[in-house]
């Protein structure tokens, strides 16, 4: 097992963060339980996969997250490493974000960006929840895990497998991604998105350039708006991002449309996706 301390300037609610997770948790592939966060992990370089499985706890009385991991990824864990603080903002002063919030906005914080490891995970977590509730998207999600993601052995309790890479997905069929309960447009992005992204066209992670990668995902058939935005958000960890037709934020900003609710986050460019995060926290862990 290998380790890493990942310090950061307070504040940061751990707790809320780890509600966060454990509202959108998948079976199988992730754990939330004693203030830790457990996940299976792949981890590609090179030619070379990597797969196991990662811990995240909070270091009491310090500003500072201990991240641990299998044999199986210590080769990477330095990389892994970097890509933790970034899906956990931890390089961020908030402060810097939530001053420019107003004050009657409706929230309790402050709450961090949350990120996702696997960009293509977060993808299909985006296309099958686009109009069911979470707890179903999570069912369904679990379900084409159990079918075709990889099985991992010695992991926390918990941890079975490995979600599909992109190139495993890529070679099934418009009926097999929709047999897990949903229709054969979502499977069809589905697709679509697990092909761009095992020939390279398409990444999702940190880093990727923003504006290229939302043109991109809107270019996909079955992607609008909040989909794309809601990826940037959470896989390019783009601090703007700002889903202005997600049910939780029209509901906690009191507006009646997308429009409005644009206009009232104007203020706010370019930390909007803190506001979102705040104001899904506001609503409870499920947002």
């Amino acid at each position: 097992m290998f380790s890493r301390r990942l310090t950061y300037r307070s504040p940061f609610d751990w707790r809320r963060t780890l509600a966060f997770l454990d509202a959108r948790r998948i079976e199988g592939i992730e754990s939330v339980g004693e203030g830790r966060y457990c996940r299976s992990a792949r981890w590609n370089a090179g030619a070379s996969s990597h797969i196991g499985w990662l811990r995240v706890r909070a270091v009491p009385d310090q500003d500072a997250l201990e991240l641990e991991g299998s044999d199986s990824l210590a080769p990477v864990g330095d990389p892994i490493a970097a890509h933790v603080r970034a899906i956990f903002d931890l390089d961020r002063e908030t402060t810097q974000a939530l001053r420019a919030l107003p004050a009657g906005t409706p929230m309790h914080g402050p709450m961090r960006l949350v990120g996702t490891f696997d960009g293509f995970e977060l993808a299909v977590r985006a296309v099958v929840g686009q109009q069911i509730s979470v707890k179903a998207a999570r069912t369904v999600i679990a379900r084409f895990v159990s079918a075709h993601g990889a099985a991992l052995a010695d992991a926390p309790a918990g941890i079975e497998r490995v979600f599909p890479a992109p190139a495993t997905v890529a070679a099934l069929d418009v009926a097999q991604v929709a047999s897990f309960g949903i229709n054969a447009r979502r499977a069809q992005t589905i697709l679509v998105l697990a092909r761009a992204m095992a020939e390279g066209s398409l990444s999702l992670a940190p880093g990727a350039p923003v504006e290229a990668t939302v043109a991109r995902l809107l270019a996909i058939p079955g992607i609008g708006d909040w989909t794309a935005q809601y990826i940037a958000m959470r896989a390019l960890c783009w601090t703007d991002a700002f889903p202005a037709g997600d049910l939780a934020v029209l509901r906690a900003l009191g507006a009646r449309t997308p429009a409005r609710a644009r206009e009232i986050a104007r203020q706010w460019q370019p930390w909007r996706a803190y506001a979102v995060m705040n104001l899904w926290s506001s609503l409870g862990a499920a947002g």
